[in-house]
């Protein structure tokens, strides 16, 4: 459940427009997701991607392209924002936990503590990745 990612220039034939460009960098991340969380996501239901705070997810910034995929399907999603916190109960208490797909916080801190113990987030600190399909 990593994330992997790569560079992207924009490349112009005209040289006007390559220099404006020249610095702009945007990178695309790759990462797997199952396949309840993709389809929401894909749907525009899920606004809201949970990780730990690890270095692969402090590399994303506002604008970088997502590249979520399940399985033999995958699909882009841009960047928006970002939301750290300390633990994913503290994250409910600043985003609806419905921007992540939950109905309730008491379900979506059942989900997130199976992949993410509570002592790895208070160590790592958690982040809610903000996307736009």
């Amino acid at each position: 459940m990593g994330c992997k990612g790569s560079q992207v220039r924009f490349l112009s034939p005209r040289p006007e427009i390559r220099k404006a460009v020249d610095n702009i960098i945007i990178m695309i991340h790759t990462i797997n997701i199952k396949e309840k969380y993709f389809n929401l996501i894909k749907s525009g239901v899920k606004t809201v991607e949970l990780r730990l705070y690890t270095r692969p997810f402090q590399q994303i910034k506002i604008g970088d392209k997502i590249q979520f995929i399940n399985r033999d399907e995958k699909f882009i999603a841009t960047v928006t924002g970002f939301v750290l916190s300390d633990t994913f109960k503290n994250l409910f208490t600043i985003i609806p936990v419905s921007d992540a797909g939950f109905s309730s916080v008491a379900d979506a801190l059942n989900v997130m503590e199976t992949f993410y113990p509570v002592k790895r987030q208070l160590e790592q600190g958690v982040v809610g990745i903000k996307i736009k399909i």
